[in-house]
């Protein structure tokens, strides 16, 4: 009876009685990221390009472009990189409970505890996963808002902009339940 007390115990703790759900609710708008450079973008589009970048409004718009491409890339990348974490929790829970019900059914535990055991491991790799995805987005969001902002503060005229700081969010990503 104590070995099925802290299976269950491990259980809520894994979040293994209620069912994953995905955080996806919607990525971080291209605007929220670079508020600075979304604004001078939209700017330029518009025809308002500030008198003292008149003269450099071809390498504004191909900057703002490039910013633009590299934002969505990082986005697709980080999609990419998660999208598979909430089948694989579904899948992993699912297991749990089929060998949760199977012990409770046949009174042996050995099996449950070696696929609760299993799952924590899998959780964790997730985990490890979607944190890598979020790095790599940070880093792409960053790397793109400093070449264009070199680009910018490149021209004449231009110096004096303000520009794009802080460390942007990754977009929501799937939950996946702790172990701890």
């Amino acid at each position: 009876m104590k070995i099925r007390s802290a299976l269950t115990v491990a259980t809520v703790m894994l979040g293994l009685a209620t069912p994953a759900a995905s955080a996806r609710v919607s990525p971080r708008t291209y605007a929220r990221t670079y508020p600075i450079a979304s604004s001078l973008c939209s700017r330029v589009a518009a025809g308002q390009t500030p008198k003292r970048l008149a003269a450099d409004t071809t390498q504004i718009t191909a900057a703002c472009s490039a910013l633009s491409s590299s934002y969505q890339q990082a986005l697709d990348t980080y999609d990419t990189a998660v999208a598979s974490i909430p089948g694989q929790v579904k899948a992993t829970l699912e297991g749990v409970r089929a060998a949760r019900q199977t012990a409770e059914q046949t009174g042996s535990w050995s099996a449950y505890e070696a696929v609760l055991a299993q799952a924590v491991i899998t959780l964790n790799g997730l985990r490890a996963q979607e944190r890598g995805a979020e790095q790599a987005y940070i880093t792409a969001i960053r790397a793109a808002r400093q070449t264009f902002w070199t680009t910018i503060h490149g021209l004449p005229g231009a110096g004096p902009l303000p520009s794009d700081t802080g460390t942007p969010p990754a977009p929501p990503a799937p939950v996946v339940p702790s172990a701890a």
